[in-house]
């Protein structure tokens, strides 16, 4: 099967582009609840209308609805997704289970895509999205070629080929929300809800106690580019290669598209590649830093980093005079006018200037770029072009094209009965009859000649392919009539081909679908507490907690020592899992429950799986999503995957990496895990006291704790504490990163993954506890055994 290219589109403009590049699909948002909230986006009148461009030209189009989302917010976002539904959207892209939830109560019949906000990194975690009903999932970037392979060749999946790459695993970054809280608190800047600030993007010093380690940019990674690696990624079994970009311009959309589908056709067609593509798509766009092959052969490294780039090429620094500010620039590559350089500094942003005149490759360019960059400037320094004025003309050159749609045609011309033309494509035909044709007197018009002006039709979307003529011999037909055939039946067959995607909005309502009611709140709220060390968890137990959970590291050396400590203080013992699976969870989940959990504290799609696949529950809960999926998107049950278990049977409760934030997803997770005892809410919703009110008793809230603002494989401490990249590896140290205002970050690793979690340098605590939480957490992470009590005394005595 031809694989898709999915291209992105922020705008109408962008997407008519991506469509004009090759695009096989466009993934598209409206102005609101779509996860590039600052992308400029389509007003619904505009979606209808791309809708129509696309469909015209054989493109799907995507509707993205891939943010988290408050209860007061469904109203006004149901309305939208049946709009663009009526208007013909192929699929909605979404993350929030309660949306899920939603749409199918409400009976939308069209695929669901797992946005990579879902953060599906593993088999486990794609089956699982796979057996709830998600026709397609969008895999994590940290991916390699082989468990891409691995998960494409069970789940319906797609990938990014090309575009930024976040520092963080998708849908498990809270920078930005925490750098960006506002009046209301944590959550204003929130990733999860498209408001990314982008605080990776930004320079920060690595501290190893006092003692500064490096400074730079050490959280951005470059832009992904599979052109390198594109055969083994095709062949990889993905559905979708997907291009990231509603955030950039139409011309970067246009050339991406471009380059990657000619790519595509050169692998198809077995024809050596263009070596110039990469070129070409730096040019575009590019963060004066080039690009990365990304996670597809390695995990990670110091060269996937801005830190450790410089852009494309466009000469080096001959001189400088900093009492003018002049400089002269050895050009390596041709320089037009219009094009911009970059010239790094060892301080601050570079400095740049614009080309004002043609210089071929060894001449000297001169310009200024201001006085007294003396002591942050470096003669011989590598020159970068900031701004590629011949790629955006090609790009702009691309997206003047008129795409075409291939169709069929038939034409009918007798003496006697008007002359008829058909066009035809699947199960959509139109018809148009002409005047009558006349007997020649003088010269006829030939049957080449009349299906010649009928197939005219570079002006529409339609390309036609003649598969019937029954024209007579010897006829006149003004030509004129001919062209006024054509525009009536390529126009009347157009209409018929939009309108054959539109479709009846299912009934809504705005209130969450009835369902069993919110278990009874508890009077007080039952206290949790996070234990991440065995000193935290002894001091813990002295408080009189309803449940601790205890990291399953931890879990795993002192468990036996815990569960008699749990047994005699009278309190439930769970092991929390993994932030990430970096291999399957089954295992470990059978020896932390030999060990004695009580139960497990998920963090991730895969551990869901593999703690319900056993519950005898599970089959009835599998069994209605089978009746779902049969008559809503013909997709098979996976029934044959439930298998027994004795972890499966043990009560679980979802950590807030899940980002719950409304009532829809807790009503969702209460009704598809028989076992579930309490749903943390996001800690993004801790600056909004009104949101929690609305959840049921169910609910668990984080009221203190270091919260891990970001999950990386790009860890810095890895990356650049040492002269060698992996010098640090495995080494004590007390690493801390300090951005540009001073604020504090603390790096755990795992250096037995290859990953580190990047915490808040302080506590987030609640001033008070919310007054419907059902279970109140205390999160510790770094904190001494004094610390800890200090926490407890002020939550819970």
């Amino acid at each position: 099967m031809e694989i898709e290219l999915l291209c992105p589109a922020g705008s109408a403009e962008a997407a008519r582009a991506a469509v004009s590049g090759g695009a096989s699909a466009v993934y598209i948002g409206g102005a609101d609840f779509s996860a590039r909230h600052y992308a400029e986006n389509a007003r619904e009148a505009e979606l209808s209308e791309v809708i129509d461009y696309c469909h015209l030209r054989g493109v799907s189009v995507y509707i993205t609805l891939n943010t988290v989302y408050l209860d007061e917010e469904f109203p006004e976002l149901l309305r939208f997704a049946a709009e663009v539904y009526k208007a013909g959207a192929d699929a909605f892209i979404i993350c929030d289970m309660g949306l899920f939830r939603a749409l199918r109560a409400a009976g939308f019949a069209l695929p669901l895509h797992g946005s990579t906000q879902l953060c599906t990194h593993s088999i486990g975690g794609a089956l699982y999205l796979r057996e709830l009903g998600f026709a397609r999932v969008n895999l994590s970037r940290e991916l390699s070629l082989q468990e891409i392979a691995e998960i494409s060749s069970r789940v319906p999946a797609e990938g990014f080929a090309h575009g930024a790459l976040c520092a963080s695993y998708s849908g498990r970054c809270l920078m930005s929300a925490f750098f960006g809280a506002g009046r209301r608190g944590f959550g204003e800047r929130s990733g999860n809800r498209g408001r990314c600030a982008q605080p990776c993007r930004l320079p920060y010093k690595l501290y190893d106690g006092k003692n500064l380690v490096r400074e730079g940019r050490l959280l951005s990674p470059k832009d992904l580019c599979a052109l390198p690696l594109l055969p083994e990624l095709a062949a990889s079994g993905l559905l979708s290669l997907k291009i990231e970009g509603r955030m950039k311009s139409p011309e970067y959309c246009a050339a991406a598209a471009r380059e990657y589908s000619e790519a595509l056709s050169d692998i198809e067609n077995g024809a050596e590649p263009d070596k110039e593509r990469e070129a070409r798509l730096l040019g575009a766009f590019n963060r004066k830093a080039g690009f990365t092959p990304g996670y597809f052969e390695r995990r990670r490294g110091r060269e996937m980093m801005t830190e450790s780039g410089g852009g494309p090429a466009a000469g080096t620094l001959e001189f400088y005079d900093g009492k003018t500010g002049a400089c002269g620039i050895r050009a390596s590559e041709r320089l037009i006018p219009g094009d911009g350089l970059g010239i790094p500094l060892n301080r601050g942003e570079p400095a740049g200037c614009g080309v004002n005149r043609e210089t071929e490759p060894g001449g000297l360019f001169r310009a200024n770029i201001g006085k007294g960059l003396e002591r942050d400037i470096r003669v011989g320094a590598a020159v970068y072009k900031s701004f590629d004025k011949a790629a955006i003309e090609r790009a702009r050159r691309v997206m003047a094209e008129n795409r075409r749609m291939p169709a069929r045609a038939r034409v009918r011309a007798k003496i006697g009965r008007p002359v008829s033309m058909e066009i035809y494509k699947e199960n959509v035909k139109f018809q148009a009859e002409g005047p009558f044709p006349q007997k020649a007197e003088k010269s006829a018009v030939s049957p080449e000649e009349i299906i010649k002006r009928l197939g005219r039709t570079g002006g529409t979307p339609l390309k036609l392919e003649f598969t019937d003529a029954d024209v007579e011999e010897g006829l006149f037909i003004p030509a004129g009539e001919l062209n006024a055939l054509r525009r009536a039946a390529a126009g009347g067959f157009c209409r018929e081909w939009a309108a054959s995607f539109k479709r009846e909005a299912p009934g809504i309502t705005a209130a969450p679908p009835e369902n069993d009611g919110p278990p009874e709140k508890p009077a007080e709220p039952r206290k949790t507490a996070l234990a991440a060390n065995f000193a935290q968890f002894q001091t813990l137990a002295d408080f009189s907690p309803h449940l601790i959970y205890l990291e399953a590291d931890v879990f795993l050396k002192h468990g036996r020592e815990a569960r008699k400590m749990a047994d005699s203080r009278d309190f439930l013992l769970f092991a929390a899992l993994p932030r990430l699976d970096f291999a399957d969870p089954a295992p470990l989940i059978s020896r932390l429950a030999s060990l004695g959990a009580d139960g497990f504290l998920a963090r991730t799609n895969g551990q869901l799986r593999a703690l319900t696949l056993g519950a005898h529950s599970a089959e009835k809960t599998l069994c209605k999503e089978a009746a779902f999926l049969a008559g809503q998107l013909g997709h098979p049950a996976s029934k044959q995957s439930l298998r027994e278990g004795s972890s499966a049977k043990k009560t679980l409760c979802l950590d807030y990496s899940f980002n719950v934030f409304n009532s829809r997803a807790v009503a969702f997770y209460r009704e598809s895990l028989p076992n579930l005892k309490s749903a943390a809410l996001s800690v993004e919703l801790s600056g909004l006291p009104r949101e929690i009110g609305s959840l049921s008793g169910l609910c668990e809230v984080v009221v203190y704790g270091h919260i891990p603002l970001m999950l990386t494989r790009q860890c810095p401490v890895g990356n650049f504490a040492g002269e060698e990249a992996r010098a640090a590896c495995g080494k004590p140290g007390d690493f801390r990163l300090i951005d540009r205002k001073g604020s504090e970050l603390r790096v755990k690793r795992d250096c037995e993954n290859c990953a580190a979690a990047i915490y808040s340098g302080g506590p987030v605590s609640l001033p008070k506890i919310p007054a419907r939480a059902g279970f109140v957490r205390l999160e510790f992470s770094f904190e001494t055994a004094g610390e800890t009590a200090r926490a407890a005394e002020k939550y819970w005595k």
